[in-house]
């Protein structure tokens, strides 16, 4: 009987803590971290204001971070699954698919990064490498797609930290235009962004062509 009151008093907190992040983050996209106060995250999670504390000592900077945690927990567990999925297909094929899916997870996500890019004091509150690792996840799986082709012999022997920091600042280029909300160029549609991570992939292409007819 212990063990099963000390189960429901677990699962019962854990929802509570549930409540209250999620209640935050859609307080903080509607209002604005700066315009949240933790009164109104309890009221809205019908928790009452004694606990608040209890559960986020912290106060609403610590929610913030639950949420950035959360996110990233949500990116790695996408990105995991990636590696198995991306063997198979061409370096093309590869960096499309993987852009297309951190577009889904960004896009899912639009509000949040917005708050924290704009907002002085939601800024402060995090590290930039945070917010980047949320945009992206963990940046080594492109110097992993690009390696694994270019010992196929897919690729030139090319410098693969350059390569990558190329294509890198294509995707992030597309990210912080969305984020400042300049989707009505042409630069920063996803379409036009897929475009030229496939061109920049044909270059490399180019070059193998082009040194294996000098060696010729």
């Amino acid at each position: 009987m212990l063990k099963r009151e000390k189960k429901l008093r677990q699962e019962q907190a854990q929802e509570t803590r549930r409540k209250l992040v999620e209640t935050a983050l859609k307080l903080f996209a509607g209002k604005g971290y700066a315009g949240t106060n933790m009164r109104a995250i309890g009221i809205g999670a019908g928790v009452a204001p004694g606990l608040l504390y209890h559960y986020f000592p912290g106060g609403k900077q610590e929610l913030l971070r639950e949420i950035v945690r959360e996110k990233l927990g949500e990116v790695e567990q996408c990105t995991s699954q990636w590696d198995a999925e991306l063997t198979e297909l061409s370096v093309e094929e590869a960096l499309d698919r993987v852009f297309v899916n951190t577009v889904q997870i960004f896009e899912e996500n639009l509000e949040l990064f917005r708050l924290v890019i704009r907002e002085e004091e939601a800024h402060g509150v995090l590290e930039f490498s945070a917010l980047y690792e949320m945009l992206l996840g963990h940046q080594q799986w492109l110097p992993t797609i690009l390696e694994r082709h270019a010992a196929r012999g897919e690729l030139a022997p090319v410098d693969i930290e350059c390569a990558t920091d190329t294509l890198f600042a294509l995707i992030t280029n597309y990210f912080l235009g969305r984020l400042a909300g300049l989707g009505d160029h042409h630069y920063y549609r996803q379409e036009h962004c897929r475009k030229l991570l496939r061109y920049q992939c044909s270059l490399l292409r180019q070059k193998s062509g082009a040194a294996e007819g000098s060696r010729a």
